[in-house]
């Protein structure tokens, strides 16, 4: 069902989607990166992969919004409560085992004059590694422009640990 649900990205071949499907939601243990052109259906596949993880220990993020302390209510994309990562880093000795966190456009951070808000950012990506959280992350930029947009510093840490899903025709 859910194959055929996702089965229509639009741009890519019945056989990349194929094996995207295969490979992503036949192992939600792991944690990925997906990676590619807007409107390819990275977030679609997020949100089904966010399905498969127990309510209580799922949390999804928008990029756009990452450092306010928003709530459920004033901003659900859709079937896909938003959290910001300050909450969840303040809220995450209430919770016990792994968190399944999904991070929603990495590359929409906003940068600030000084180049960004890579403390905040790091301090965040550091606690998910500490912690044993699975972190899923969707981004419009391949590996070379997110590393001209974040640091190496940042750019290794978001890496770390994570599956490279590439939604183009290869």
């Amino acid at each position: 069902m859910i194959t055929e649900l996702l089965n229509d990205y639009p741009g890519l071949s019945v056989l990349r989607r194929t094996k995207i499907n295969t490979e992503v939601l036949s192992h939600p243990e792991r944690a990925y990166i997906l990676s590619g052109p807007s409107d390819t259906g990275k977030t679609r596949l997020a949100k089904e992969l966010y399905k498969l993880y127990p309510v209580e220990n799922r949390y999804a993020m928008s990029a756009e919004n990452w450092q306010q302390d928003i709530t459920d209510a004033s901003c659900n994309r859709g079937n896909w409560p938003v959290m910001s990562a300050h909450h969840l880093l303040e809220a995450g000795g209430d919770y016990w085992g792994q968190r399944a966190l999904f991070l929603d456009d990495i590359d929409k951070i906003r940068l600030t004059e000084s180049g960004f808000v890579e403390p905040q950012l790091k301090a965040f990506l550091d606690a998910v590694e500490r912690r044993g959280d699975l972190l899923n992350i969707t981004t419009s930029l391949n590996k070379e422009d997110l590393f001209k947009k974040f640091s190496d510093q940042i750019g290794r840490r978001i890496l770390h640990g994570r599956i490279w899903v590439d939604f183009t025709n290869k």
